[in-house]
């Protein structure tokens, strides 16, 4: 915590990995064929307000900050391949984050 009533959070985690298909209404004529798969890394810096008396057992908060998601090991499966796919490019970006949220106080040193 920065203040009593401001804290500063940074989410990481380990890669999401996701496996892409080609949705329906595609020119390819390949619907529902699997394109191939990405990972993704989605670190979040907030800044997060708790309006209460930090001595209250129960506390919300809003928090506000900025996100950047990178992708990586982006891979094509073979029936895409087949298909003549030559390549699969995902730009990383920037956006705010936003994040609401409540926290209860069990005792002195442990929060939940």
């Amino acid at each position: 915590m920065v203040t009593d009533n401001v804290g500063v959070e940074l989410l990481a985690t380990t890669p999401f990995i996701h496996q892409l298909k080609l949705g329906r209404g595609n020119s390819t004529g390949l619907a529902g064929a699997h394109l191939g798969k990405i990972r993704h890394l989605p670190p979040t810096l907030n800044a997060v307000w708790y309006p209460l008396d930090s001595n209250y057992e129960f506390q919300y908060y809003v928090g506000l900050g900025l996100n950047y998601t990178f992708f990586f090991d982006e891979k094509l499966s073979g029936e895409a391949k087949k298909a003549e796919f030559h390549g699969l490019d995902l730009d990383s970006f920037w956006r705010l984050a936003a994040q609401v949220g409540a926290d209860y106080n069990l005792n002195e040193n442990w929060h939940y």
